[in-house]
C-alpha cells in the first residue's frame, strides 16, 4: 500500500450537535487540512469526523470526536459547618447547571492550604481552640471554579455536632 502526499487528498469536515439526528457537512472539500469551527454555542456537546478522500475518489472516516463547550462555573448554594470535639465537618451543596458536572471540592482553613476532595464534604481534624474560617470553592470538568464561600467557626473543647456557632457567607 502506497502513502500519497496530504497535497493529493482532500478533507471534508462533519458536525453533528445532540439536537442534530445526523452530521452535516461544515468543511470542504478541499486540500486544507485543518480548520476552526467557530459557528459553536456554549454549553452544547459537538461531535466532529473527518472524511478523506484521494485523488482516486477512495475516502475514509475518521473516528468521532466529541466536545462539550462549557464556560459557565458551579455554583454553591449553601455550605454547613458541623463541630465535634476538635473537629470540624464543612459540607457543600453546589450545582453545575448546563454544565460538564462537578469534578470536586477545595476546602481551606483561614485560607492557607487548599485541599481537594470529589466529596462535597470534608473534615478538618485536630484544631485549636479559637475561631476559624473555612472556605470552599467548587470546579468543575472544564476547570470552571465557583467563587468561594465561608462559614465561620468557634472551636472549644465542648463543641458539639447541632450547635454552629458561625454562619455562612460570601467569600473573598
Amino acid at each position: 500500500s502506497e502513502t500519497l502526499p496530504l497535497s493529493d487528498v482532500n478533507f471534508i469536515v462533519w458536525k453533528k450537535k445532540d439536537t442534530d439526528s445526523d452530521f452535516n457537512k461544515i468543511f470542504g472539500p478541499t486540500p486544507n487540512n485543518n480548520h476552526i469551527d467557530t459557528n459553536t454555542a456554549l454549553d452544547q456537546n459537538y461531535c466532529y469526523k473527518i472524511q478523506s478522500i484521494n485523488q482516486f475518489g477512495r475516502d475514509t472516516n475518521s473516528d468521532t470526536y466529541c466536545v462539550f463547550i462549557d464556560l459557565n462555573s458551579p455554583i454553591i448554594n449553601n455550605v454547613t459547618a458541623s463541630p465535634s470535639n476538635n473537629n470540624v465537618t464543612i459540607s457543600v451543596n453546589a450545582t453545575d447547571n448546563n454544565g460538564s458536572g462537578i469534578k470536586g471540592y477545595y476546602y481551606s482553613m483561614d485560607k492557607n492550604n487548599w485541599n481537594f476532595s470529589a466529596s462535597n464534604s470534608y473534615t478538618f481534624s485536630g484544631l485549636a481552640n479559637g475561631t476559624h474560617t473555612f472556605y470552599v470553592f467548587a470546579t468543575d470538568y472544564a476547570d470552571n471554579n465557583s467563587e468561594d464561600k465561608n462559614v465561620q467557626e468557634t472551636i472549644t473543647s465542648s463543641s458539639s455536632p447541632g450547635s454552629p456557632s458561625g454562619s455562612s457567607g460570601g467569600g473573598g
